[in-house]
């Protein structure tokens, strides 16, 4: 092309910033300067991007000065993406600093300031900003959901869930994780009726903490029909849901429905193997359990210290001293696993 025009060079400039070529990016836009092509609010909001993922903060300084410069200081969209920007390289104040500057906002820069503050963990400024915010979009409430949830802070998440004016399917699976992950998992059922009940079907992230909190409080006759769900549903049996289900059949006591789901599974990771290590563990199979052991091993997974906590409490049981020496010796020389409190205990326990 003899002289490509704007749209030519956004395009190059967004292709090669989506197959990860960032410095082409850089260097197409330089290029489209030099032939006095001027850019759009497009073209800088691929270049933010590409001084993101680069974490070039100096560059993304200078395309910003190019943002002002061309008269894009005052855009909206643009504005936004540098709020992310400085925010993805912990640089907070200048996305504070971008924020206040703008000349309007609309719900999605008030949403980025939000998810800033907290990415960044300043969660006092960021529940400021939210109480501040003319109109919150459901985006941002699952935020700071999210953020109370991962503190521990159920009672603020559960407040905030309880406020919200419309919920969506990322809502209802936040709450439920919380549950699960502080442990009251009696709350995450109740959750997921509740959820039901409102016409929200669930994904594979809420069956997963779901089949996690049957397993906690051994309700295998949920967890079967959860997992008839699946089947009917036509739910992909993933490596997530397929190790969920793994540990809630082997702590419920349903070893043989455990092993079916593990061998059906086409992919396994280190999740599914732990899982099913364990529980033969537990039901006291320990020669199972080390064969399972090795079976990993030659799959290539490598282990880490849960397995061998798994392994270590068989051996124990079974009164396998030098196999349990032996094990122990390899967790440290061969996978050179440091020893933490988990493995301490363990092995003092055997």
């Amino acid at each position: 092309m003899k002289e490509p025009n704007v749209f030519v060079y956004n395009a190059l400039i967004k292709g090669f910033v989506h197959c990860a070529h960032l410095l082409k990016a850089l260097q197409f836009y330089m290029s489209m300067l030099r032939a006095n092509v001027f850019p759009t609010s497009y073209t800088f909001s691929s270049l933010i991007k590409a001084c993101t993922l680069l974490l070039g903060i100096s560059v993304g300084k200078a395309v910003h000065g190019h943002i002002w410069k061309h008269g894009f200081d005052a855009h909206v969209f643009v504005q936004t993406a540098l709020i992310d920007f400085y925010s993805n390289l912990n640089k907070i104040s200048e996305s504070r600093r971008v924020f206040d500057e703008m000349p309007e906002r609309d719900v999605f820069s008030w949403t980025t300031m939000v998810s800033a503050y907290v990415r960044d963990g300043y969660l006092c400024s960021a529940r400021r900003l939210f109480d501040e915010m003319p109109e919150k979009n459901i985006a941002t409430w699952n935020t700071m959901i999210d953020w109370y949830a991962r503190l521990g802070n159920v009672g603020a998440a559960e407040l905030l869930f309880n406020e919200m004016p419309a919920k969506d399917i990322i809502s209802w699976t936040t709450m439920i994780t919380c549950y699960s992950q502080n442990k009251q998992f009696r709350e995450a059922l109740y959750m997921f009726n509740d959820m039901k009940m409102n016409g929200f079907s669930p994904d594979e992230v809420t069956i997963s903490s779901v089949i996690s909190a049957c397993a906690h409080l051994g309700a295998l006759d949920l967890g079967k029909e959860i997992h008839l769900y699946l089947m009917q549903n036509g739910f992909n049996l993933d490596v997530y849901i397929g190790s969920a289900l793994i540990d809630m059949y082997a702590k419920c006591g349903s070893l043989d429905r455990s092993l079916s789901v593990f061998f059906k599974l086409q992919e396994k990771n280190l999740f599914c193997w732990n899982s099913i290590i364990e529980g033969l563990a537990v039901h006291g199979f320990a020669n199972e359990a080390l064969a399972m052991f090795d079976r990993m091993e030659t799959e290539k997974i490598n282990p880490n210290g849960v397995t061998f906590i798994s392994i270590l409490s068989a051996c124990t049981h079974a009164g396998f001293v030098k196999e349990g020496l032996r094990r122990f010796q390899s967790m440290t020389r061969k996978y050179f696993i440091s020893l933490n409190l988990s493995t301490t205990d363990a092995w003092l326990i055997y």
